[in-house]
């Protein structure tokens, strides 16, 4: 038999408990001081502590990268299309449709 399993459980499960507290603290110490620079720290003057993770925003919503994985489309193609299915819009990603939406137009 293992020589922990030799152990009373309750001494197991302290030992674990102590690693597990060094471990919280030694976490919490370097993202109080700014070593972990994957979360931000802000105090307010109440002194109450929040936290995020750190991201860079988009400048400009225009040229955000998240819309060159769209194809182009001619305006007059999306309102022949929508004349063709009824008037509904489907939005479809990768040939799945997520959502039809019912569009009238004026």
């Amino acid at each position: 038999m293992p020589p922990l399993l030799n152990k009373p459980i309750r001494k197991i499960l302290k030992k674990l408990q102590e690693i597990l507290d060094e471990q919280y603290h030694e976490v919490n110490y370097r993202i109080d001081s700014g070593e972990n620079t994957h979360i931000k720290i802000e105090k307010g003057k109440d002194k109450e502590v929040t936290w995020t993770l750190p991201y860079k925003k988009q400048e400009d919503a225009v040229n955000n990268p998240f819309y060159e994985n769209f194809p182009n489309v001619q305006i007059t193609d999306l309102i022949h299309a929508m004349q063709m299915t009824g008037g509904q819009l489907t939005i479809t990603l990768n040939q799945i449709q997520i959502e039809s939406i019912p569009l009238r137009v004026i």
